[in-house]
């Protein structure tokens, strides 16, 4: 079916919005999550010669990665005894976060 330029124009102009009724809720649509594709490209260049060829792969690999945190308490000889010590590391340890889980995307 083509459209000729007339039919075209009175299509796009009945399927704008009022001016001033953007905000509107009836007028606010949530979007789709994105999906993307990640993919990796290799190649070397020197100053005598460049890659004949780029190299194109995906990482399928899972990986468990362990979030940031707080270096180990440091023992303080001169204002706390042996037991506060320990104490605090034991707290450092028991507040540690698990291990998460990174799934490959795309």
């Amino acid at each position: 079916m083509r459209l000729t330029l007339i039919q075209f124009n009175r299509l796009k102009v009945a399927s704008l919005r009022e001016e001033g009724h953007r905000d509107d809720p009836e007028n606010i649509k949530e979007r789709p999550p994105l999906k993307g594709v990640r993919f990796h490209i290799a190649a070397w260049v020197s100053w005598w010669r460049k890659a004949e060829r780029r190299r194109f792969y995906n990482d399928e690999e899972d990986k468990v990665e362990e979030p940031a945190y707080p270096q180990k308490p440091r023992n303080r000889p001169t204002t706390e005894d042996k037991e506060e010590y320990t104490e605090r590391v034991r707290e450092w340890e028991a507040g540690k976060p698990h291990k998460v889980e990174v799934k490959v995307q795309g």
